[in-house]
């Protein structure tokens, strides 16, 4: 079964680095062509723009599952330490969860 939303830590992969990320993921559109995204929190303020730019960002799961993502180009908002964002995103291919 498959759940409509979806809490997890991960690490979200862009180029050759590695950042751990939380992340809320859920379905958008539920049917035959399903969209899922989400927002990730705590990302470093400098790779948002990098990853905005980069074709294969990719997030990874706790559980180990991967998956390509786009970063939307919308104002990522502040997280409490104010060195980090969060940042919307629409995923490729089947939702992980």
């Amino acid at each position: 079964m498959t759940r409509a939303f979806y809490c997890d830590y991960a690490t979200l992969i862009v180029g050759d680095r590695r950042v751990p990320a939380e992340v809320d993921l859920g379905l958008l559109l539920a049917g035959e062509v399903s969209r899922w995204g989400g927002i990730l929190y705590r990302v470093p303020a400098g790779l948002v723009d990098d990853a905005r730019g980069e074709a294969g960002v990719r997030l990874r799961l706790s559980c180990g599952q991967e998956r390509h993502i786009r970063l939307l180009h919308v104002e990522p908002g502040w997280d409490e330490d104010a060195e980090c964002l969060s940042v919307p995103f629409l995923g490729e291919g089947t939702a992980p969860f």
